[in-house]
């Protein structure tokens, strides 16, 4: 009977490539119209817009989630 042979694989491990840091933009180069995340201030108002959809269905059912989004969508359609 023949002899089976096994090769050995060796392979070698070489960490990941380093990601450049990011490119800082001046001001006058920002793009963004609206800053990521709300303020503290939007934020309540958001929370009492999304309370008063809540109240308007009886305190039942729905999705906080929802809420929130609807609440956040509406603002900004007002401003």
């Amino acid at each position: 009977m023949a002899k089976k042979q096994i090769a050995t694989v060796v392979t070698e491990i070489t960490p990941p490539a380093k990601k450049a840091a990011p490119r800082v933009r001046s001001a006058k180069h920002r793009t963004e119209s609206a800053p990521a995340t709300p303020q503290p201030e939007s934020q309540e108002v958001i929370a009492q817009i999304a309370y008063g959809y809540w109240e308007s269905r009886g305190g039942k059912g729905g999705n906080p989630v929802d809420d929130w989004f609807r609440a956040e969508a509406e603002l900004r359609h007002r401003a």
